[in-house]
């Protein structure tokens, strides 16, 4: 080629990188055309065609073009590859501090000085990897390939494997496995050994391929396994009214002021408004909420722009769901009176007698109880016939289970008055005798009941009390004034023993109340007393003293005769397990708690006209809604509820809503892992509204806290209320330490960008801490202190953990990683089970081995529905576990009740004492010890359920495993064994 075409060639192909050109080389009349490549130090031209005078082709040929830095030409030409080189060295630091989207710039910028250059692109690649963005590396990758020089197969390989692990972890499995089939034949080309981590990725491939197999079943039996490890005290109690003011669900005006985005106005939505109320108890959120609605309804003066209104209303027991749409039926008679006819009909009256009776009493006159019966009868007739009112929803699933209550309450209840009034008399008498046994040391109470018991103590409690919550204390005098009236009362031992058995009260009427304290039954209201005269002489006797006997008796007697249990405060199989028949609450204080925000509470009146106002507020509303709202009930678990949803293809088709604006939770989080399964399985339900928020209830164990922010890191580990921002995407916004943890956290903006993402290392050793945090708790001193925030979780909830994870914008291979490394049965960490869970010790091999069958199963379970794979093909894949029911011996209480404490341990047979040293061998990772609780029991704690891979039972019952339950909070067996 002459010197003159090559200079002009070379500016040429400084400005374009690449591409053809033709040469009239004056040579032998050639005209050939080349093509050429700018690499870093050199020009190669390749010669793809040349024809000569005579027509006839010359053979390829190529040159290749050195040049010296110290030519002018030259520097015009490194001038742009030293630029990138700067560029990629930026990139690196910038990769080396996993800030990814800066690596990115930086490689794009070098790549387009270069384009040519594959190692520019090939960083593009690796950098997107690191961000999970699997589908955009494999288009990188395949870019970049197609500039790799054929013999450079170092980088061929590279960028082969990370396209196949970026397929893997996508679930492309037919496309990974073709891409994995050229790098196996590109390693035989070159006689080049296929290397084991080849060889795992392609049984990977297949392993990924059968697990799609499995996806419907294991969808389903995600809702069918059990999340939280059993208890012994499996039936849970029926709560017939709650003990805490009701609040609306949109907030007050005055929660707006306080916090911007908290009341829900429904004069500037524009959309469907949903609300999901978990643990819906006696309806009194809800009520308050439908007040609240229809008062914003009736302000408006377009009511054509009021937007639909959603209300999911969820409860595991039957009985709760069933004794609520008894309440909404009542209501919905008093509703059908005309408004101004629903405070003075004797018939509209004696329904609203019939609400208060069947709301907050355990008997209740012939009469009304007749009223009450035929609504039984006319809801269940309405049920089966189809018949509700549009704006009801039921379940077809949970149809069978409410009519079985309401057939139970309206044919099946044989109690009489009499059983009520002798079991409230047994009741008061036990109750009276609380105190003093205490004092003479003949029970056992917990620390803060013994507490109460000793004036000191509970003098110097109250003294550690902020001002701040003292000021919120009733009254109008100052704070000083209030701890010296505190103070005084506190040691009055008479009011200690108030405080023991829980009798502090609002007390309404004084004569009304002291005939409630003797009687344990509600006073009939004025209008109707003339048909209880016996009442009369009881109340004149307690205004001026000297009460008969006989007429003590008479109103026995007319109670014994006259008035009926209310059916509704039943629950069959409540009543069956604890054999009691009534309900031990205070129905003054009650009626105190139902006026905030609905009703003027009058301290000197009567009960009926307090609560009157109550329930007339919720039927005129009631009225007004019916256009706008439906009601949805649902007998279920909370979580399990929320999880259906968010699978559920259903819903959304029959307008039914997955997502709601507000989630309220009651304090049902106590029991069902707290904040961990708050975030897991509620947050993810919310909308993406600024108002959208999860509000619930601390009210079980709460005196061990001294913040909220304390008692949120019992359950996720996080140092502070701010860090869960980056490890859930969840926002704190609100909370009262007292009053019962009154918690608001809302959702923030998902997916996290990369700079708010922590580390691998960071998200690896807090996922290894929460790892030992479910499956090995701390261990308790006290048998029978055992504390509900350590226990009920099982591994199930750690890959719902890790599914969140991803979620919210980490890397999916992280996980990928980390769990193989779990899966492969001992992890190097610097984390130690309880009791040094929280503190950072010395990197070692801690094994895993008595927990991988649990392992095994949770990851099988999840991993035909993760958005990503695992390379680890000897996980067994789901369809090979099995669900097993073994016979148990009873099982020792010791203090346990209702804590989900218990495991199953495998083991050979041991004697008592070798069972000593249970934890340290677990710890010390034991192949002895298999250790499960993902189970459950049934069967009266008879019979066991578990999940197993088939091969492992096997061979465990060959040779001759034995069964133990045992105690996670002691390691104390707690039953005899049972021979698989």
């Amino acid at each position: 080629v002459n010197r003159v075409s090559t200079k002009k060639f070379v500016n040429l192909a400084h400005r374009k990188k690449r591409g053809c050109i033709h040469v009239d080389t004056r040579f032998e009349g050639f005209l050939c055309i080349f093509e050429w490549d700018l690499t870093p130090f050199s020009l190669s031209l390749r010669l793809i065609s040349s024809v000569g005078s005579s027509g006839i082709n010359a053979e390829y040929g190529e040159a290749a073009l050195k040049y010296s830095p110290s030519k002018p030409s030259q520097a015009s030409i490194m001038e742009p590859y030293e630029r990138a080189l700067q560029l990629k060295e930026e990139g690196n630091k910038y990769y080396k501090g996993c800030n990814y989207s800066k690596a990115i710039e930086c490689y794009t910028q070098a790549c387009n000085l270069c384009p040519t250059d594959p190692v520019f692109s090939s960083n593009i690649s690796a950098a997107l990897f690191e961000q999970g963005k699997y589908d955009q590396v494999i288009e990188s990758v395949d870019s970049t390939l197609s500039i790799v020089q054929e013999d450079n197969f170092q980088l061929k390989q590279k960028l082969l494997l990370r396209k196949i692990k970026s397929l893997l972890l996508s679930k492309r499995f037919e496309e990974g496995r073709s891409c994995l089939q050229t790098l196996f034949d590109l390693c035989n080309d070159k006689n080049l050994p296929i290397t084991e981590e080849y060889k795992t990725l392609g049984e990977a491939f297949e392993h990924g391929i059968y697990s799609l197999l499995n996806i419907e079943k294991a969808t389903a039996n995600l809702l069918s396994v059990p999340k939280f490890r059993p208890c012994l005290e499996t039936m849970s109690e029926y709560f017939v009214v709650g003990n805490d003011a009701p609040v609306t669900a949109f907030c007050t005006e005055d929660e707006d002021k306080e916090n911007a985005n908290n009341r829900i106005w429904l004069s500037k939505v524009r959309e469907p408004v949903s609300v999901f109320f978990g643990g819906i108890g006696d309806a009194r959120h809800l009520f308050a909420t439908i007040v609240d609605a229809a008062r914003q309804i009736n302000a408006l003066a377009d009511k054509s722009k009021v937007p639909t209104l959603h209300f999911t209303m969820v409860d595991h027991m039957a009985a709760v769901i069933a004794r609520d749409l008894v309440i909404l039926t009542l209501l919905q008679k008093l509703a059908d009176f005309k408004p101004e006819e629903r405070g003075t009909n004797t018939e509209a009256l004696k329904i609203t007698a019939v609400l208060e009776y069947t709301y907050l009493g355990n008997l209740m006159p012939n009469y009304l109880h007749d009223i009450l019966h035929q609504t039984l009868l006319e809801l269940d007739k309405q049920i089966v016939e189809n018949k509700l009112p549009d704006w009801i929803i039921l379940r077809q699933n949970d149809i069978p289970l409410i009519l079985a209550v309401l057939r139970y309450w309206h044919s099946e209840v044989k109690y009489s008055a009499k059983d009520i009034l002798k079991a409230i008399e047994k009741l008061k008498s036990e109750s009276n005798e609380v105190f003093d046994k205490a004092k003479e040391g003949k029970i056992d109470l917990p620390t803060g009941a013994k507490n109460i018991l000793d004036a000191e103590k509970l003098i110097a409690e109250f003294n550690q009390l902020p001002d701040e919550f003292i000021a919120t204390l009733p009254g109008e005098d100052t704070v000083a004034e209030k701890r010296a009236r505190i103070l005084k009362g506190l040691e009055d031992e008479s009011i200690r023993e108030t405080m023991l058995q829980s009798r502090m009260t609002s007390k309404g009427n004084t004569l009304e109340y002291l005939l409630y304290k003797k009687y344990s039954v509600l006073t009939p209201p004025d209008f109707l007393m003339d048909q209880h005269k016996e009442f009369v002489p009881i109340i004149e006797a307690i205004q001026k003293g000297g009460l008969k006997e006989e007429d003590d008796i008479a109103l026995f007697k007319h109670i014994a005769l006259g008035w009926k249990p209310n059916p509704t405060v039943f629950d069959k199989e409540w009543v069956s397990f604890v054999g009691e028949v009534v309900h031990d609450y205070n129905a003054y204080e009650i009626s105190r708690f139902l006026a905030n925000n609905i009703f003027e509470f009058d301290q000197e009146a009567h009960l009926f006209e307090n609560l009157q106002p109550y329930f007339i507020a919720v039927a005129d509303s009631l009225s007004v809604l019916k256009s706008f709202v439906r009601l949805e009930w649902i007998v279920g678990d909370l979580v399990n509820t929320l999880q259906a949803f968010a699978i559920d293809k259903e819903r959304p088709r029959i307008n039914l809503p997955v997502t709601f604006d507000r989630i309220l939770m009651s304090n049902v989080p106590d029991y069902v892992g707290g904040n961990l399964t708050t975030f897991l399985y509620a947050m993810p339900q919310l909308k993406a509204n600024p108002h959208s928020f999860v509000r619930y209830n601390v009210m079980l164990n709460n005196g061990m806290f001294k913040d909220i922010a304390q008692n949120v890191k019992a359950y996720t580990l996080l140092p502070n209320l701010e860090s869960h921002i980056k490890f859930f995407g969840v926002e704190y916004v609100s909370g009262e330490l007292w009053g019962g943890f009154d918690v608001v956290w809302r959702n923030y903006p998902t997916p996290l960008p990369q700079s708010m993402l922590v580390t691998n290392d960071e998200i690896v050793y807090w996922l290894t801490q929460i790892f030992f945090y479910i499956v090995l708790p701390k261990e308790e001193e006290d048998v029978y202190a055992a504390i509900r925030v350590d226990y009920p979780l099982n591994l199930v909830n750690f890959m719902e953990l890790i599914r969140h994870l991803v979620k919210i914008g980490y890397p999916p291979h992280w996980f990928a990683n980390f769990l193989s490394q779990l899966l492969s049965g001992s992890i190097n960490t610097t984390v130690r089970p309880p009791p040094h869970l929280l503190t950072k010790n010395s990197l070692r091999t801690v094994s895993l081995q008595p927990f991988l069958n649990d392992l095994e199963f949770a990851v099988s379970l999840y991993l035909p529905i993760l958005n990503f794979s695992i390379p680890f093909p000897k996980l067994p894949v789901y369809s090979s576990f099995q669900k097993y029911t073994i016979q148990l011996p009873p099982i020792m209480k010791n203090g346990m009740g209702k804590v989900p404490i218990m495991a199953l341990l495998f083991s050979p047979r041991y004697n008592e004492s070798s069972f000593a040293s249970i934890r340290e061998e677990i710890v010390g990772g034991t192949s002895r010890f298999v250790l499960i609780s993902i189970w459950s029991l049934h069967g009266n704690k008879s019979r066991a359920s578990f999940w197993m891979n088939s091969t492992r039972y096997e061979k465990m019952k060959q040779q001759g495993t034995y069964v133990y339950v045992v105690r996670l909070d002691s390691y104390r067996v707690v039953s005899n064994p049972t021979k698989l």
